[in-house]
Parts: C-alpha cells; sequence; structure tokens
C-alpha cells in the first residue's frame, strides 16, 4: 500500500465519519488512489474536474451527477465542492494539482468529514506534539476517571463537554479540567460536542464581529 494510500485510511476512514474517499490528478483527469472497494469511473472523475472548471453558480445550481446518483450542491467555490443526496453526501476539496474526495453515509456526521477533508488539503489545525493525532477538536462525554489534583466539582458519570488538544474522536479522551463545561439539560452528546468550537465560533462571528461589522452571510446545511 502506497504513501497516500496509508494517509487517505489512516486520516480520513480513521475518523469513522468518512465512508470513502480518492486522490484524483486533475492535469490528467485520472484517478491516483482510492480506497478499497471506492470505484470511481473516467466519468466520475470527469464530473468533479468540471466541477470546479464551471462558474460556481453554475454548479450550485445544477448540483452534481456523480456515481450514478444525483447531488444538490450545498457549496461550490474555488476550492471546495459539498454535495448531498438524502443522508449521503461527497465532499472535494482542490489543491493545485489533486483533488481530494470522500464520501460520507448515513450515521455519519456530514460536520466531521469536511473537517477532516479539508484538515488534510490545507495541512492545517494538526494537533500539539503531545496531543493524540486522532481527529478532532472537540468532545463530550460522561466523566469516566478524574485525573490526580482535580479540584472542581466534578464526579464519575457526569456529563461535559470540552475542546480537547486532538482526539476528539477516540473511546476516551483525556481533557484538562480548566477546558470541561457542563452539558445543558436537554442536549444530547452529539449536540453538545457542536458547541465548543462550531456554535462559539459561529456566535462569535454573528455576534461578537458582526454586530459593528454587519455584512450578509451564507450558511450551508450539509
Amino acid at each position: 500500500m502506497s504513501h497516500l494510500q496509508n494517509l487517505l485510511l489512516d486520516t480520513l476512514l480513521g475518523t469513522k465519519h468518512v465512508d470513502s474517499a480518492a486522490l484524483i490528478k486533475i492535469q490528467e483527469r485520472s484517478l491516483c488512489v482510492a480506497s478499497p472497494g471506492f470505484n470511481i469511473m473516467p466519468s466520475d472523475v470527469r464530473t468533479l474536474v468540471n466541477g470546479f472548471a464551471k462558474d460556481p453558480l453554475q454548479t450550485r445550481r445544477e448540483g452534481l451527477y456523480f456515481k450514478e446518483k444525483d447531488y444538490r450542491c450545498v457549496r461550490a467555490d474555488e476550492y471546495s465542492l459539498y454535495a448531498k443526496n438524502e443522508n449521503t453526501g461527497v465532499v472535494v476539496v482542490k489543491t493545485h494539482l489533486y483533488l481530494l474526495v470522500a464520501t460520507y453515509t448515513e450515521g455519519m456526521y456530514p460536520s466531521v468529514c469536511v473537517e477532516a477533508t479539508e484538515s488534510l488539503e490545507t495541512g492545517q489545525y494538526s494537533p500539539p506534539p503531545e496531543a493524540s493525532n486522532i481527529a478532532t477538536f472537540w468532545a463530550s462525554r460522561h466523566m469516566a476517571k478524574l485525573g490526580p489534583g482535580c479540584w472542581g466539582h466534578w464526579k464519575i458519570g457526569d456529563a461535559a463537554m470540552a475542546l480537547p488538544p486532538g482526539g476528539g474522536q477516540a473511546q476516551y479522551v483525556t481533557v484538562p479540567e480548566g477546558l470541561l463545561v457542563p452539558i445543558p439539560e436537554g442536549l444530547t452528546l452529539p449536540q453538545a460536542a457542536a458547541i465548543p468550537e462550531a456554535w462559539l465560533t459561529t456566535l462569535q462571528l454573528l455576534h461578537y464581529v458582526g454586530e459593528e461589522n454587519p455584512y450578509p452571510v451564507e450558511i450551508p446545511s450539509h
């Protein structure tokens, strides 16, 4: 197995929220590597490459026909293309030489699929050297164990959300006590996991930044 295949499998499929992944050479319009069982036909390659060649507005209007399915386009710009069909979807990001393709299926979190794909393309959001290399940077769990010296009110079984430096998708994650926040009553664990990064970032941009510098925003539902 090549280094590229390892990168695709370990980084994307390892999140458990990417069903399949592939790398396409833009200039040659050819498939470079793909995860096992992900069979992309030449017509699918052309569809994805042409999706970036068109005007983004046209791509959003026309949607995407990929692997014999019609997808509704929820984002299309110079570097990213997101499309969905009911509870499944495809995420495509563009580099100078390649298209990185990832799909998700029912039961997977589209936001995790997007983050993993975009992060792999940009090379950003790398965890600190001492942190886990498992995605992601947010988590919600029931307390399994308390470390020595904990001074707060936490006890085993308490529900908490946090913004760890990495490893949010692992079965267990270790988080400094100061980064823990009680989960508000009525929220499920998946809902609470969206608060530390996605919701608070959105709140900051739309309320605190937007209040002083109003501007129109487009929020795709992917």
